[in-house]
Formats: structure tokens, sequence, C-alpha cells
């Protein structure tokens, strides 16, 4: 067996390895990602809620403006 071929083997194990652990990866990256869009929910709910009670938005969240080019 030549040094290229023990190369192949590795990298063969390499990918089953992969193929075998990338299904509980994205697993645990759903959950987290659910988790998250949970309390994107519950701040956009809050933040509506102050908007309602005062009648005023609150002016500490500045308005979001995208830039429009290098100096924007």
């Amino acid at each position: 067996m030549g040094s290229g071929s023990g190369a192949l083997v590795l990298v063969w194990v390499a990918l089953g390895l992969l193929w075998l652990f990338v299904p509980f990866a994205i697993f645990a990256i759903k959950r987290l990602l659910q988790q998250i869009l949970a309390e994107q929910k519950r701040t956009n709910e809050l933040l509506a809620g102050q908007v309602r009670e005062t009648g005023v938005p609150n002016t500490a969240i500045p308005e979001f403006r995208q830039n429009k080019g290098f100096f924007g």
C-alpha cells in the first residue's frame, strides 16, 4: 500500500465521520434557531407594547437606515 492509498483511506474515514455527525449538528442548530426565533418574537411583542402604552415609539432604539455606499 503506497502513501497515496493511505491518504485516500484517511480521506474516506474523515468523510464517513462527517457523514455520521452532520445530522446531529443540524438538529442541534435547529433547536437553537427555534429558541432565537421565540426570543425575537417576545422582544418584538415587548417593543410593540411600549409603543401602545405611551403612544410614542421608544427613541432609544435608532431607526434602521441602509448605507448607500462607502461613505453612507
